[in-house]
């Protein structure tokens, strides 16, 4: 972010979690391979919602979420 001014793509992720959507997949502009971005906070309260993967996950990972308190740790 430059001069306070949000980037395109963070403008788009606000419009999309703001609009209830849980989560959406996007092609990279770096690498052009599938992206996932997943917003839990509209997860249906009281539901069974949940995230599985279908294949094994990648061997490095960016971020790692902890589901029982939210905590996001790099």
């Amino acid at each position: 972010m430059q001069f306070d001014v949000p980037a395109t793509g963070q403008i788009f992720g606000q419009l999309v979690a703001g609009a209830g959507i849980e989560g959406i997949v996007y092609l990279s502009k770096f690498t052009g391979k599938e992206c996932i971005v997943i917003f839990p906070q509209n997860f249906e309260e009281g539901t069974d919602s949940f995230i599985a993967l279908d294949d094994e996950p990648p061997t490095q990972l960016r971020f790692e979420i902890r589901w029982e308190n939210m905590e996001i740790t790099s």
